[in-house]
């Protein structure tokens, strides 16, 4: 597991202990856009950011189908 995944899971980790769901989502977005120019074949980085985001969005947000969305990508 690469170094900067670890730190990403981490600031993510914290965001979810203070339930700052809105902040996860925000964070996990821009990661993954971010991730998809640079390096869009890392798997695991991606099917950690899609998993935060269907957490985010469905026990955060309550946002069901959607979240069901982002869990389906996880694959």
């Amino acid at each position: 597991m690469s170094e900067e995944l670890e730190q990403f899971k981490s600031k993510c980790s914290k965001l979810v202990k203070d339930e700052k769901y809105r902040e996860l989502l925000t964070s996990c977005e821009t990661k993954l856009e971010e991730l998809n120019k640079t390096t869009p074949d890392d798997k695991e980085f991606l099917a950690y950011i899609y998993f935060a985001i269907g957490y985010a969005k469905g026990i955060g947000l309550e946002n069901y189908d959607n979240a069901i969305e982002y869990y389906n990508k996880v694959n």
